[in-house]
């Protein structure tokens, strides 16, 4: 057997037992929420810990919660103060902002 082969022969074997080695299943990932805005580059703030990101971010769940107090703004938009959980969920943890510009 040429020395291509037996590695690809034990990579498909093992693919096929579910010995595959690029599975992390068994690791602990820190569950992560996003926020998105249109326009981006808008500022996210929690108000209980004044903690500050700009849009789109992305930040671990396990040290704020959806359902506290948060503001979004940008200058030219009108500021929007709510929960997490009171804007559209576009996908699994992730939450986007439409700011309405001022007139």
């Amino acid at each position: 057997m040429n020395r291509l082969a037996l590695p690809l022969l034990l990579s498909a074997l093992g693919a096929l037992l579910g010995c595959n080695s690029n599975r992390t299943d068994w690791q602990d990932t820190a569950r992560v929420t996003r926020v998105t805005t249109s326009p981006t580059q808008a500022t996210l703030i929690h108000l209980d810990t004044n903690l500050q990101w700009v849009t789109p971010c992305d930040f671990n769940a396990d040290q704020v919660d959806e359902d506290d107090l948060y503001q979004i703004s940008k200058k030219g938009y009108a500021t929007w103060e709510g929960y997490l959980y009171q804007l559209p969920q576009i996908a699994q943890g992730t939450y986007h902002c439409e700011l309405r510009p001022l007139r």
